[in-house]
């Protein structure tokens, strides 16, 4: 079954008992009212309403210091305010908070123009999401909707640089390369409990920089109560856990 972006965004939002959320690009504000959370607000400078901060994306960003559960960016799909957008939004992320990003899977070389065609247009968001996941961002898209591609705050250093490929390379590769989830198992993925290591008392500075970045949020809860707060460093993680 095709889901609708609202559909998607609700049932993420209540899976995760996310509380606070923030709509970059309202546009006719429908599915802005649909959405059902304690606290939302949107950001569009043609856009007057309640709730609704009538300015750009990089005017609100710049001056707002709120952190939110959850982000949805459906705003300007040109590579360069997209790009800002993610990243600026990646900065104001709650723990365990998530961005979702919108047209991130076109159907035809015709929908990823660099400039608004005046029909279905997802422009070069694709770009944007590929920068992240480049940059080390874990990423999964629901290609339901135009797609809707989950980036959260966790980021891991990756070995080799990689570079964009191009439209025609995207269009044909865009599953594996946006790794392609269904809304179902998205939401069973977020249900499966994850092995905690709990006898910390054997564990020596080799078997910590042999774990992966998984391994050591789980092995760091299990020290100290909790997962690290902010962006995930590794470098950080492993400098606490051995000093």
């Amino acid at each position: 079954m095709i889901m609708k972006r609202t559909e998607v965004i609700n049932g993420i939002i209540k899976h995760h008992g996310f509380k606070s959320y923030l709509e970059i690009g309202v546009y006719d504000m429908k599915n802005f009212n649909a959405i059902e959370c304690e606290s939302k607000v949107g950001v569009d400078p043609n856009v007057e309403g309640e709730n609704i901060f009538t300015q750009t994306s990089s005017e609100y960003l710049c001056d707002s210091v709120r952190g939110y559960d959850c982000v949805f960016i459906d705003g300007d799909h040109t590579y360069a305010q997209s790009h800002e957008d993610l990243y600026s939004c990646l900065m104001r992320l709650n723990d365990n908070g998530l961005i979702l990003l919108h047209d991130t899977n076109p159907n035809n070389i015709k929908e990823i123009t660099p400039n608004n065609n005046g029909k279905a247009w997802c422009g070069e968001v694709w770009k944007t999401v590929l920068d992240a996941k480049f940059d080390g961002y874990k990423i999964q898209t629901i290609p339901d909707d135009y797609g809707l591609t989950i980036i959260t705050g966790e980021k891991e250093e990756l070995k080799e640089k990689q570079t964009l490929p191009t439209p025609q390379e995207f269009l044909k590769n865009k599953s594996s390369l946006l790794n392609f989830i269904s809304y179902n198992d998205y939401i069973k993925s977020r249900d499966e409990p994850k092995e905690v290591l709990k006898d910390t008392t054997d564990i020596q500075i080799d078997d910590i920089n042999d774990m992966t970045d998984e391994e050591l949020k789980d092995f760091y809860k299990a020290v100290y109560g909790k997962k690290p707060k902010g962006r995930f460093i590794r470098e950080k993680v492993i400098d606490r856990l051995i000093n």
